[in-house]
């Protein structure tokens, strides 16, 4: 991510509104890392804030304490964030909003969709979505 330009997730400008981040229980070498970045820096392409991204940290990565970093506020999503499987969905999406726009005709993509960026004709769909334009269940 960092390689494309990618800022991590939990820097986002609105990420108050999804997790709770606890500076003190950070090393303080890595501060930074944890620090939110104004609108105008970060462009996330329309795309909503991600707990499954592998740009996301986890909830007690870089603690100097063994205490959490970061708590969502949801806690049913506390599981998901720190993921390192393989990029999710929005992560994709983010890079090629950023680097793949202009290779085709545009289609109207629905339901969180964007159009792929080696078939111009297709749109790529969210999990349990399909058809051309992901308008089909």
């Amino acid at each position: 991510g960092h390689a494309l330009g990618i800022w991590h997730e939990q820097s986002r400008p609105e990420r108050d509104d999804y997790i709770k981040v606890f500076k003190h229980n950070i090393k303080h070498k890595y501060q930074d890392q944890f620090t939110k970045q104004h609108r105008w820096k970060v462009d996330d392409f329309g795309i909503p804030y991600d707990y499954g991204s592998v740009m996301h940290y986890g909830g007690l990565d870089f603690s100097r304490n063994d205490r959490p970093t970061i708590t969502t506020n949801d806690r049913n999503f506390q599981a998901t964030i720190g993921q390192r499987e393989e990029p999710s969905f929005a992560d994709v999406k983010q890079i090629n909003e950023a680097y793949c726009k202009g290779t085709g005709p545009p289609l109207d993509c629905k339901n969180g969709g964007y159009q792929g960026p080696k078939d111009c004709d297709v749109c790529r769909c969210p999990t349990g979505l399909g058809g051309t334009l992901c308008d089909q269940v």
